[in-house]
């Protein structure tokens, strides 16, 4: 009666002591799901725990002439535009956007969900993905001293993110190794470049805070936007 159509939608309704069994049952459902042959699991129920691959086919085996849209980066390995080969086209991570969905830039989305699928147990693309994102705003806590006043504190937080960003900026080098060959572009279409997020992403209430970028060098983003760039090439 919900409408339920991701586990996030089960966090946002339910309180944890029902939310806890609920996801543990998605997740043993996602590793051994029942075959969509046995019309036990509609298209939308796959979808819920994230096997979009076997919505594709109950959606087949039921002759609908229109798919529902996905609503994860999965829908770039589905058979929608002919890329049934497990190697998403670029035409095909485009031709049906959400409008609810970050877009997926870096291709490392795609690749933690998919990786996901095929080792249920195995999560260390799923961190690699988390370590080597430099699209997203960085995780910036900064303990504050009683004494410290607000101007200083300003201080003491562009001095860490201007570390954490220099990290960042470095990333895309390993981004390009672990998403190399991942997509099949076709030739009139642009490759998806990720931005290089400068900016820091300030708890308990996630708020923004760009990076003084006035006491650093001008040509501070050249290479790593140059080695972003090759990074998007090698895809």
């Amino acid at each position: 009666s919900h409408n339920l159509q991701s586990p996030s939608d089960i966090l946002l309704l339910y309180p944890p002591s029902i939310t806890l069994p609920l996801m543990e049952a998605l997740s043993r459902c996602r590793a051994d799901p029942p075959p969509p042959t046995s019309a036990i699991f509609s298209p939308l129920a796959f979808i819920l725990i994230g096997r979009e691959d076997l919505a594709s086919m109950e959606q087949i085996n039921r002759g609908l002439q229109r798919n529902p849209k996905p609503r994860s980066p999965m829908a770039r390995y589905l058979g929608s535009t002919g890329g049934g080969n497990g190697v998403p086209s670029s035409s095909s991570s485009s031709s049906h956007p959400n409008p609810n969905e970050e877009e997926d830039k870096d291709g490392l989305s795609s690749m933690e969900l998919f990786s996901s699928m095929l080792f249920p147990n195995d999560t260390r693309i799923h961190e690699a993905g988390r370590l080597l994102r430099s699209s997203r705003p960085l995780f910036l806590r900064v303990a504050r001293a009683v004494e410290i006043s607000d101007h200083d504190y300003e201080r003491v937080k562009q001095a860490r993110l201007l570390l954490l960003c220099r990290r960042a900026v470095s990333l895309p080098l390993g981004r390009g190794m672990l998403t190399f060959g991942s997509i099949k572009p076709m030739v009139a279409d642009p490759l998806p470049i990720p931005d290089l997020c400068l900016a820091g992403r300030v708890p308990p209430n996630d708020a923004t805070l760009q990076l003084d970028t006035s006491s650093c060098p001008d040509d501070m983003t050249v290479w790593p936007e140059f080695h972003n760039g090759v990074a998007s090439g090698l895809r």
